[in-house]
């Protein structure tokens, strides 16, 4: 099922689902959350189809995640069937997401751009680039993506964690 990390019964924080099939990844990310200091409500899913199930459960619970982070070697389902569903949701084509790779070959980058992936990170992933892309995720909290918003990624003001 889902794991709700942070809780913000509000919603008046971004949402962040983790799309990751690894429990080093996931272990890792929940720690660069923490160090980030930046409040958002987080949910972790382990395959691509886990990922569809929990999106389309989010149009009725209003955890609609604004940022994802998608890994693409899972089981079930790849990061890029994900993606590639996702952009052909109404709802999915604002959404930010951002791919973790273990890849860094030009065609796996290229065709996540293709998808519409909003950036490319390769592991290991940096707490740095992690809160760089959650600071961007508060700073347009609510707002549709575009290309400009996606460039200024990491310059909202960072927020207080909330245990």
């Amino acid at each position: 099922m889902f794991e709700q990390i942070l809780t913000d019964k509000t919603h008046t924080t971004p949402c962040v689902l983790l799309v990751e099939d690894s429990e080093h990844d996931v272990f890792f990310f929940e720690y660069a959350l923490k160090k980030t200091a930046l409040a958002c409500r987080f949910f972790h899913v382990g395959d691509g189809g886990a990922a569809i199930d929990f999106l389309q459960s989010s149009l009725e619970s209003g955890n609609m995640p604004n940022l994802i982070f998608l890994d693409l070697k899972m089981p079930r389902m790849s990061g890029f069937e994900v993606l590639d569903w996702l952009r052909q949701q109404d709802f999915g084509k604002w959404m930010r997401v951002i791919v973790l790779s273990g890849s860094n070959q030009a065609a796996d980058r290229a065709r996540a751009e293709e998808l519409g992936a909003s950036d490319y990170l390769v592991k290991p992933v940096t707490v740095e680039a992690i809160r760089e892309h959650i600071q961007g995720a508060n700073a347009g909290y609510g707002a549709p993506v575009s290309n400009e918003s996606l460039s200024r990624a990491g310059t909202g003001t960072p927020i207080t964690f909330e245990s």
